[in-house]
């Protein structure tokens, strides 16, 4: 619904010569009537300016003579002065008769009219207020309006915003279960690389038992020495290279540590990421709320102006009522 029309004076006077072209009465409430709106004062004022009137002109009436015979006139002439000494006598008597109720009913009809007068002022200032009331709040329509569609455009690309953060909270949910898959191959792999460790652990203990257990028996067999030395030899080589798989596996469980902890990093600053756009999906939320609410705010102001519209044009039938009244009596 858009703003009220203003009326110019041209208007106005467009709409009484309009009136008065078509033989009815030309005043402020019957231009109102047919304009379908404005302040009926500013509409009388325009009319009392420009010398605006109602067309009060009457058809004149053409007098027939009739010509009658001359035997007949004196018959005529006693007739003509027989009712006119009737209608005197009855004139006297119904004047006597009815003065008293004239003067009383003459009383009653000018208290009427002055009432009927001042209750028509007193329309005409509500129904004047009531313009101004429309007015105003067409314009704080036509304000909420502009701001309920700013409100939609923003809305829409909060929307539009949403389904990017949502996609990529989808893309990033991917890439956090392909790094937990990730993870857990690498923890897998590291308990195979600890036991593997723990089994070499055992197998240069063992070799160490044996090694001591051949230096022993060296002092008691030394018929045996050379073969001993021999077998000494080959263990202490086994023995370096234990140890060089116990440092090469022990490097590698370091480094499979360091990557699953820049792994398990990641996914936390992915958590984190996920949780921020959650967050701004709520404040999003709450947005739409409040746009539900001004546009709920916008439909109880259309149906207060309905109402008020409803309301002045039932005050418009009880102004011309009282007008017709008026003028009856």
């Amino acid at each position: 619904m858009g703003r009220r029309a203003t009326f110019t004076d041209n208007v106005i006077l467009d709409a009484a010569r309009n009136l008065k072209a078509e033989g009815k009465e030309v005043s402020g409430w019957t231009v109102h009537k047919l304009l379908g709106g404005g302040r009926i004062s500013r509409i009388e004022k325009v009319l009392s300016d420009n010398e605006v009137s109602v067309l009060d002109a009457e058809p004149a009436i053409e007098e027939q003579v009739l010509t009658l015979p001359s035997q007949f006139q004196p018959i005529v002439d006693e007739g003509q002065q027989a009712l006119h000494n009737l209608a005197c006598e009855m004139w006297r008597v119904a004047s006597e008769m009815a003065d008293n109720r004239v003067r009383d009913e003459f009383m009653a009809a000018k208290n009427a009219k002055e009432k009927a007068e001042k209750e028509l002022a007193e329309a005409r200032q509500v129904v004047d207020l009531q313009e101004e009331s429309l007015e105003k709040m067409d314009e704080e329509l036509e304000a909420v309006k502009a701001a309920n569609q700013q409100q939609h455009k923003e809305l829409q690309q909060a929307g539009q915003k949403i389904a990017a953060n949502e996609a990529e909270i989808k893309s990033l949910i991917g890439q956090l279960a392909e790094l937990r898959g990730e993870n857990e191959k690498l923890e897998s792999e590291l308990e195979k690389e600890q036991t593997c460790a723990s089994e070499m652990r055992g197998e240069l203990k063992a070799k160490e038992q044996q090694l001591s257990g051949i230096s022993k028996e060296n002092g008691k067999l030394s018929d045996r020495n050379n073969k001993l030395q021999e077998g000494l030899t080959a263990a202490a080589k086994e023995e370096t290279r234990l140890k060089f798989s116990l440092d090469h596996a022990a490097s590698e469980n370091k480094a499979l540590m360091t990557k699953s902890a820049e792994k398990n990093s990641k996914i936390t600053t992915l958590e984190n990421r996920i949780h921020e756009q959650q967050e701004e999906l709520s404040e999003m939320t709450r947005y739409k709320a409040d746009l539900n609410a001004s546009r709920k705010r916008v439909s109880d102001l259309l149906k207060e102006s309905d109402s008020l519209r409803e309301e002045n044009k039932s005050l418009l039938k009880q102004v011309g009522g009282l007008e017709t009244e008026l003028k009856s009596k």
